[in-house]
């Protein structure tokens, strides 16, 4: 029910798709959560820890969907990690955006990840 109400939340923001193959990856200390579009898996958000291992397999699964471009937004340096193994694999359009330089402490902290993945990857651009 909760996803429904995700979809349809996302679908009255009217953001455009402009580009159909990314990615968007809200990053965190101790996992990442991973939004593709929701034509590419049946479970088209998911979290992944950020041990190297599991940033293996957050590139498998993002290469499984077919996704090409990946926008990242971090609020430290984990961004770091993810971003060298989705280097070495190939993907585009790797950008990181530190969400502390545009947003206040009370704005960043009421932030949900999750919905920011999702947000990233609708409105995913080539920043490359």
């Amino acid at each position: 029910m909760a996803r429904l109400k995700r979809k349809a939340e996302a679908e009255k923001a009217g953001l455009p798709v402009v580009h159909r193959h990314a990615a968007g990856l809200g990053i965190g200390s101790t996992f990442h959560m991973v939004a593709v579009p929701p034509e590419r898996d049946s479970q088209p958000v998911r979290a992944f820890r950020s041990f190297t291992g599991d940033l293996h397999r957050l590139a498998d699964w993002l290469e499984k969907t077919g996704i090409t471009t990946v926008a990242m937004e971090s609020t430290g340096v984990y961004w770091i990690a993810v971003y060298e193994i989705l280097e070495a694999r190939g993907f585009e359009g790797l950008a990181s955006c530190l969400l502390e330089d545009f947003v206040g402490d009370d704005l960043r902290n009421a932030l949900d990840v999750d919905l920011g993945a999702v947000d990233l990857a609708r409105a995913g651009r080539d920043m490359g």
